[in-house]
């Protein structure tokens, strides 16, 4: 359903580019949907999002590709008008209603719900909290298990930077706040 509904949509005028890079269709096929494509799907529905590509050293500055996306992260689920904030200082947690992020690298897909940041004797250490399709159903239901238990889950979501640092270019799907009109999403 999902590759007849971005053949539809390819038809109709979006990403000519990306629809030419996949030979034209996917119905049908075992071709690999990424960003572009999960973009084209979601402003077909009138979703507002765009996508934020990180690669190693376009910064500028000298920084991974990790550590832009972990920063773009941190500021997309931190820097919101809309959170509640329980607790000061250390062990603060802050609640945001903010969608989240799709992270693509090398073919592989996750889906980014949160971030978390502490400090320890070494600085500053960060998280990504992730739901990896890679789990399996298996996966996930020691997840749940771990889940109920209330110990052993953070295995199966936190993403340190260090295993990310292995890829050299990521790639967010953003999703942002209000409809767009047929114009702007193609």
């Amino acid at each position: 359903a999902l590759q007849s509904e971005l053949d539809l949509l390819w038809a109709c005028g979006y990403d000519p580019e990306g629809r030419q890079q996949l030979g034209g269709y996917v119905t049908g096929t075992q071709k690999w949907i990424g960003t572009s494509e999960a973009c084209v799907l979601l402003r077909g529905q009138s979703v507002r999002c765009n996508i934020v590509a990180f690669r190693q050293g376009s910064a500028g500055d000298g920084s991974t590709a990790a550590a832009a996306a972990m920063e773009q992260a941190f500021r997309h689920f931190s820097g919101q008008s809309s959170k509640e904030r329980w607790g000061l200082g250390v062990g603060q947690v802050t609640r945001v209603s903010r969608p989240p992020l799709y992270l693509q690298h090398s073919g592989h897909s996750r889906t980014v719900v949160g971030v978390q940041r502490r400090f320890d004797k070494s600085g500053q250490v960060d998280f990504l909290l992730v739901l990896d399709p890679g789990l399996g159903d298996r996966g996930f239901g020691d997840f749940l298990s771990a889940s109920r238990r209330g110990t052993g889950w953070q295995k199966f979501v936190k993403r340190s930077i260090a295993p990310l640092q292995r890829k050299s270019e990521y790639e967010f799907l953003v999703i942002e706040e209000g409809a767009i009109t047929r114009d702007q999403a193609a």
